[in-house]
């Protein structure tokens, strides 16, 4: 093993958008997960065997619902099961499991029964919908270190003003999975509807860095709401104007060919991109992300941009 102190390892440039367009950490997150699940004998085989599923699983809604009170989560999992075609494991399933009651049973056998009948009944594969199995932090705690990661976790808040919000204890483990859904007069078709377009929402294993590109006309506040936007995500601004009025004064090569255009310059795609590339790859645009105004002008100039090392994720169109 290298020393990461001694010899840090970087990822080239290149590879960025190719790691974040084939989601591989969402992959590596998968095969990570099922390692501490199956504490396999082999790592090395395991994971060769393990690739292909994980990649056909990274994608599956694993969805956990808090005690409410008020509310039949039971019912309202199994109607989103109908559309979904998740499994259902209710406390029910878990106490027919277990063989008694759950509150007779310490957090760790909880844990590795539910581990157990995640890998029956298709659910592995298809995704679960966990309904009342968790109910102290100890048994969050347990689920995790199984290995039995939700990817939502779902408040149904009963909409009397006298019922408070009171998270279970578990919430702690969890917290950043939960999402709050207030219930209002709204019945049990609209409260599914919003659970399944919720559990289609995935957060990424490692954020992604932002490469925005502002277009639109002069008075439409490109620039301005670049400022902003820098500001608020802590990105780097890359103003082209700017940038190209360096780039021109430079005594460097690029700064020379750019020179010998004259009035042309703004005409030879590849030179332009060139200079934006040379900029975004550096360190900061790299560690931070960026956002471009005043480039491209054609047509030409968004393919040369496509073909840059790190291309922009996103682009927006401002109209006035």
């Amino acid at each position: 093993m290298s020393d990461p102190t001694r010899r840090p390892l970087n990822f080239p440039s290149w590879h960025i958008p190719y790691l974040e367009k084939h989601r591989i950490y969402e992959l590596l997150h998968e095969v990570a997960r099922e390692l501490v699940i199956q504490k396999p004998i082999d790592h090395v085989l395991f994971t060769k065997q393990i690739l292909q599923n994980a990649a056909k699983t990274r994608d599956v809604a694993r969805v956990l619902f808090l005690k409410s009170n008020r509310i039949n989560c039971m019912e309202v999992a199994a109607e989103i099961a109908k559309v979904t075609k998740q499994v259902i494991i209710s406390d029910v399933t878990l106490r027919r499991c277990l063989g008694k009651d759950i509150d007779d049973c310490p957090p760790a056998m909880i844990a590795k029964c539910l581990a157990y009948l995640i890998r029956t009944d298709n659910a592995y594969n298809v995704g679960w919908i966990m309904v009342e199995c968790i109910r102290t932090e100890a048994e969050a705690k347990e689920l995790l270190q199984h290995g039995i990661l939700p990817t939502h976790v779902f408040h149904l808040i009963a909409p009397l003003a006298r019922i408070q919000k009171k998270y279970i204890k578990c919430t702690k483990r969890i917290q950043k999975y939960i999402k709050e859904i207030h219930l209002g007069k709204r019945n049990v078709p609209e409260i599914v509807f919003e659970c399944i377009e919720l559990s289609k929402i995935r957060k990424a294993s490692k954020p992604v860095r932002p490469r925005v590109i502002i277009i639109g006309p002069r008075g439409s506040g490109r620039k301005t709401q670049a400022k902003l936007l820098a500001e608020n995500l802590d990105i780097v601004h890359v103003d082209f104007e700017h940038l190209i009025c360096q780039a021109w004064m430079a005594e460097s090569d690029l700064g020379e060919k750019l020179r010998s255009c004259r009035k042309e310059v703004c005409f030879h795609s590849e030179l332009l991109s060139q200079v934006i590339n040379k900029r975004i790859l550096e360190e900061d645009c790299l560690q931070k992300g960026w956002v471009l105004t005043g480039y491209p002008y054609t047509d030409s100039d968004f393919k040369y941009l496509d073909n840059l090392d790190t291309p922009p994720n996103r682009v927006v169109f401002f109209g006035m």
